[in-house]
């Protein structure tokens, strides 16, 4: 039954319409869901992908996957997709429909460190007065000042539309500290060969044995949550 869930999950995340061959962490549509987000109008959608030096390829090519899927399960009216380091380095704006083709990632050199923390697209949303119905923000969660301040420069930000705010890290570093606003979603931790937590359970927890009923409970928990990579990677200690 677990394993049938699993695969109705993916199935649901998986269409032939999308131009990607590597498989989703995400469902999209539930985490969509969860937000309230689901009869939202207009739908206005805002993708910022971290392109700072400390992102390596494989990083890249998952944000990438993830915002290709994101959009195919929100059909937004309109995406912008922010390329940020110091600040937004490049711009890509979508219509209804449209498909991004990352090129403009070429642009932004991938050198660029975190210096003004997580700041560059809010402060660019300010500036331009764009109100996204949702932003999603893949980073590896590593910056300097471990917040996002406002552009006083003196106090801490928090947007007017926080709770539609999503942060999708790639790894899990001890002492980075969760965004003071939003939802943070973590990707699987055999990816990319860090030690993140699942749910709050150890890799050696793991390891030394859970019993069916803790991980069908775990594994519950993360289809609720649309985490669907962390939900195949805990079905594998299903015994």
């Amino acid at each position: 039954m677990k394993h049938i869930k699993l695969f109705e999950a993916f199935a649901s995340t998986s269409e032939s319409s999308l131009d990607s061959k590597q498989e989703p962490f995400f469902n999209w549509k539930v985490k969509i869901s969860n937000l309230g987000l689901d009869g939202s109008s207009p739908r206005n959608l805002v993708v910022a992908i971290d392109t700072s030096g400390s992102i390596d390829r494989v990083s890249t090519n998952t944000f990438f996957t993830e915002t290709l899927h994101l959009i195919h399960a929100y059909q937004p009216d309109h995406t912008t997709i922010l390329y940020v380091s110091d600040d937004v380095d490049a711009v890509e704006e979508l219509g209804r429909g449209d498909i991004p083709d990352f090129s403009k990632l070429r642009s932004t050199g991938g050198f660029g460190g975190t210096q003004g923390g997580f700041n560059s697209p809010f402060r660019w949303l300010e500036e331009h007065s764009v109100e996204p119905s949702l932003l999603v923000y893949f980073t590896d969660g590593m910056d300097e000042i471990h917040s996002v301040i406002s552009v006083d420069g003196l106090s801490e930000y928090v947007p007017d539309f926080a709770d539609r705010v999503i942060w999708v890290h790639c790894y899990n570093f001890k002492g980075t500290k969760d965004p003071a606003f939003g939802q943070v979603a973590r990707l699987s931790k055999t990816v990319f060969g860090s030690e993140a937590d699942i749910y709050g359970v150890t890799s050696e927890q793991y390891n030394q044995g859970l019993s069916n009923a803790q991980i069908d409970s775990l594994l519950n928990q993360a289809l609720d949550n649309g985490d669907i990579g962390i939900a195949r990677e805990i079905s594998g200690y299903l015994k």
